[in-house]
Formats: structure tokens, C-alpha cells, sequence
């Protein structure tokens, strides 16, 4: 089961493709994994009820990658040199998507625990992803990290970047925020490299280091 959600991540998707008859059997079995914690169910913040964009995730960062890679390429595997193998099938999802999207949970993480210790305020009772469509300007899309607390919204920006957070990155990203339907109040950042800051912003701004001290 869990080969699939390599693939897709969507309940009708995995139905379709799993093999399994009926949609209550695979809602029982999508159920026992979540139990299990073996499968993680996400929907945003702003639209718990919403099936079009609630998904399921693999938890466990190596049954990720190996189901990700190791078994997805199981055939090219046992006729290819190991480092042919590596670099054909591995190397750049590993480096664009795999490690970033693992960064993007380790950032939530970390949020979550400053949180809980009263580092936070005012503390958010929310954390996940915001969706939104706006038909008015015909855009649709999808805020990764973003917190909800008495005072309304909050938006993180995660960045996995191997240059430091520039104010041009800042400004970009906030008005993206500003151009969508999410009505933040406030901003945060969390940068793998540091940041490179000539003015003052008012941000919540954490590096590294920080995410691995809390």
C-alpha cells in the first residue's frame, strides 16, 4: 500500500491504482496506517473538510526513501552499478524535493515545540498548510507552513536554499502573501543558510541552528 502514496497522495487517486474494490475498504486500511503512524493524513488549516485537498503522506523518513527510490527502481537497481544508479535515479529528486520537503517537517516541528515551551506568542492553535482558489483572479494555489492563533494568521517561509535569505527574498515572498486570499497579520522565515539583510524587517527570522537548540 504505502508503494503508492509515492505516487499519488490523493484517496480517489490511490482507489484507482491500489488494486483495492471499494472505497470504505481503503478508507479502513488508509485509517489503520494513520493509527499506526505509519501514514500521516494532511488537509489545510482553512479546509479541514475538504477531500479535493486532503492527502496522505509516508512518515517514516527511510521507508520514504526506500520506497521513494529503492523499491520504486527495483528492477534497474539489480542490473546497474551502484553509483549509475544513484546518480540516474536518485541524486536530483533526493537534493530538489526529498531533503527540502524533510526540512519543511523538521521547520513545522520545531514551530510546534516553541509552542508547546511558550515561545510563541500568542501561542497558535493551528499548523499546516493554507489553500485557497480565487476565481475572481482566476489563481489557485497553497501556503506550506502556516499558523492560526486568536489574532488570525500567521505565514512561515521555508527556505532550503544554499544562499542566505536576501530582503528582495523577504519583500517577494510577503507579497505573494498579500496578493492571495490568506489574511496574515504576521510573517516568519526559517532559513537553512542565514540571512543577508540590509533594512530591518518585521519578521520572525530563524536559521539552523536555532531549529536544532529548541
Amino acid at each position: 500500500m504505502t508503494v503508492w502514496l509515492q505516487v499519488f497522495s490523493q484517496f480517489n487517486e490511490i482507489l484507482q491504482s491500489s488494486g483495492i474494490s471499494s472505497s470504505p475498504t481503503l478508507a479502513d486500511v488508509m485509517n489503520r496506517l494513520v493509527e499506526m503512524e505509519i501514514v500521516e493524513k494532511r488537509f489545510p488549516i482553512n479546509k479541514p473538510d475538504n477531500k479535493k485537498y486532503t492527502k496522505y503522506y509516508i512518515t517514516d523518513n527511510l521507508s520514504l526513501f526506500y520506497f521513494r527510490y529503492i523499491f520504486r527502481y527495483s528492477s534497474q537497481r539489480r542490473v546497474m552499478n551502484p553509483e549509475v544508479f544513484y546518480e540516474r535515479y536518485i541524486e536530483e529528486d533526493f537534493h530538489e524535493h526529498f531533503v527540502p520537503d524533510a526540512f519543511e517537517k523538521i521547520s513545522r516541528q520545531f514551530l510546534i515545540r516553541r509552542n508547546i515551551n511558550g515561545k510563541i506568542e500568542p501561542p497558535f492553535d493551528l499548523i499546516g498548510s493554507y489553500a485557497y482558489d480565487d476565481p475572481i483572479k482566476k489563481k489557485n494555489g497553497q501556503f506550506d507552513v502556516v499558523t492560526h492563533d486568536p489574532l488570525g494568521y500567521k505565514s512561515y517561509e521555508v527556505k532550503f536554499k544554499s544562499e542566505p535569505v536576501s530582503d528582495g527574498m523577504i519583500e517577494k515572498e510577503i507579497q505573494q502573501v498579500k496578493d492571495s486570499p490568506l489574511d496574515a497579520y504576521a510573517y516568519g522565515f526559517i532559513s537553512k543558510s542565514g540571512y543577508h539583510l540590509s533594512e530591518k524587517h518585521n519578521c520572525d527570522l530563524y536559521t539552523l541552528a536555532e531549529l536544532y537548540a529548541e
